[in-house]
């Protein structure tokens, strides 16, 4: 099972918990739904790391998606190109939440390939450019990014070898 699915296992107990609460924060969610299907950021505009937690939040409240608008956004971004790595992981998740069928295989590795992009000379992954080491939030979302794309990171012993020498 992957990360992101084990985390929806958790999460899903949310509506027992939250009670009524939960229609009102579905509502909220969706309310920050933008007609052009990415989810608002802080400043009103769409952003594909709040998609991920408008996505996710909808989800694990068992709630109604936006799964043919959010898709046609998220084809905006192809393959990542310009994406910063934390946004390029997000796009994977994306892309997870909704189901891969129209992300094709192709697209998933040019995507991976990108991720490669912020890998540390450690063997981690770091979210700013050019960093000797990685890590531990790099290493946590790329490993996420590479489960959500079902691909496996190359050298996935380097991100435990980077992790082990965080700790």
């Amino acid at each position: 099972m992957s990360f992101r699915l084990e985390m929806l296992q958790v999460a899903r107990v949310a509506p027992k918990l939250l009670g009524e609460s939960a229609a009102l924060v579905a509502d909220f969610l969706k309310s920050r739904l933008h007609e052009s299907g990415g989810f608002l950021d802080r400043a009103d505009r769409p952003d594909l790391y709040y998609t991920v937690f408008g996505l996710e939040g909808l989800m694990a409240l068992q709630a109604n998606m936006p799964a043919g608008k959010t898709r046609n956004w998220l084809g905006c971004f192809g393959d990542g190109e310009g994406l910063d790595f934390v946004h390029l992981c997000c796009l994977a998740r994306c892309h997870a939440s909704l189901g891969m069928t129209a992300f094709p295989e192709v697209a998933r590795e040019r995507l991976a390939a990108r991720i490669e992009r912020w890998r540390a000379p450690d063997g981690g992954y770091h979210q700013a450019a050019g960093r000797g080491n990685g890590s531990a939030y790099g290493c946590l979302i790329a490993w996420g990014a590479y489960q959500d794309l079902g691909l496996l990171p190359p050298d996935a012993l380097a991100i435990a070898g980077c992790l082990d020498r965080l700790g």
